[in-house]
């Protein structure tokens, strides 16, 4: 019984296998005894070669070790090419940064500044707009007020000229009268002025005489320019102050008022500027514009008009007097 048998991948018989596996068998015993003094050699230069592999190994990698001390010497000292190019990138990115940061944070400033300028703006005009809606409200107020004391004091004129007498009606002709030759004196108050004597002077014109006087004589300053001469007039009745106010001197009781003339002491017309001494407020001046039995009419310089109440004139606590030029 043949069985079929290949060797090298050729079919060949079971014999013929049998003498070829015996032939290398033999061959193989034969090639060993004769390779065995090779082989130690071999394995002892591979032995060589293996350990001068590990000291070249070894000495790669010392090589390898100084190279990365010196980096990293290198980069301590920040002088390492790579580690220039990656800081020079990395310092461009934070100008970068800070660039835009700084237009946001202006952006934001801007916004902000637009914001308080809006609401700056908003209260002002609210505030301004209070005020305008405040002064209308005082206005209106004062209007009110204004009506309603004229109204009360139309009433008043109304009751009085009901109860006026033929001795009043005779008495205000008579103040009119006068007031129109206060008038006529006053150009010549003003235009010529008399000088009054030195109290050196009167002196020596009372030793000549022989007179001596037991008080000390009191010489008076001479009245201003406006002031109006002492003369006889007619007093209204009950005009004078019953708080003997010493502000007020004899001819000061007599007091003439006549629409746009006054006579208090002193003669005004209207427009005269006047002098107000408020026993309060302090001094301020002021144009007489008129004048009436019950209160005397006057303007500030602001255009604001003021009513003086006469009988607090006849008490002293308001004087009324003409500025000097």
């Amino acid at each position: 019984v043949f069985k079929t048998n290949y060797v090298h991948g050729h079919p060949v018989a079971f014999s013929e296998f049998c003498d070829v596996y015996i032939m290398m068998a033999q061959l193989q015993v034969t090639q060993h005894d004769e390779n065995d003094k090779p082989r130690t050699e071999i394995q002892e230069e591979l032995k060589d070669i293996e350990i001068d592999f590990a000291q070249l190994k070894n000495q790669v990698h010392r090589e390898r070790i100084q190279e990365l001390d010196k980096e990293i010497e290198s980069i301590n000292q920040g002088i390492h090419p790579e580690q220039i190019l990656r800081m020079e990138e990395i310092d461009k990115k934070r100008l970068r940064r800070l660039e835009i940061t700084a237009l946001r944070k202006k952006y934001q400033e801007l916004h902000c500044q637009k914001q308080h300028d809006e609401a700056r703006h908003r209260a002002d005009y609210q505030f301004m707009a209070d005020i305008r809606a405040l002064r209308k409200q005082i206005l209106e107020d004062l209007e009110r007020q204004k009506y309603r004391l004229v109204k009360e004091k139309n009433k008043l004129d109304d009751v009085n000229l009901e109860h006026t007498t033929v001795d009043q009606i005779y008495l205000k002709q008579v103040q009119e009268q006068w007031l129109n030759t206060l008038s006529e004196f006053k150009y010549i108050q003003e235009n010529h002025v008399l000088e009054t004597l030195k109290a050196d002077e009167i002196e020596d014109d009372l030793a000549l005489m022989g007179i001596i006087r037991e008080e000390e004589f009191q010489v008076l300053a001479p009245s201003s320019s406006s002031s109006s001469p002492q003369m006889s007039t007619i007093s209204r009745p009950n005009i004078c102050d019953n708080n003997n106010n010493p502000f007020l001197s004899q001819e000061d009781h007599d007091v003439y008022s006549s629409g746009d003339r006054l006579y208090f002491g002193q003669c005004f017309k209207k427009g005269d500027a006047v002098l107000v001494i408020d026993s309060t407020s302090g001094r301020y001046t002021a144009k007489f514009l008129s004048a009436t039995d019950s209160e005397v009419v006057i303007q500030r310089p602001d255009g604001s008009k003021t009513r003086l109440q006469m009988s607090l004139l006849k008490e002293g606590k308001y004087q009324i007097h003409l500025k000097d030029s």
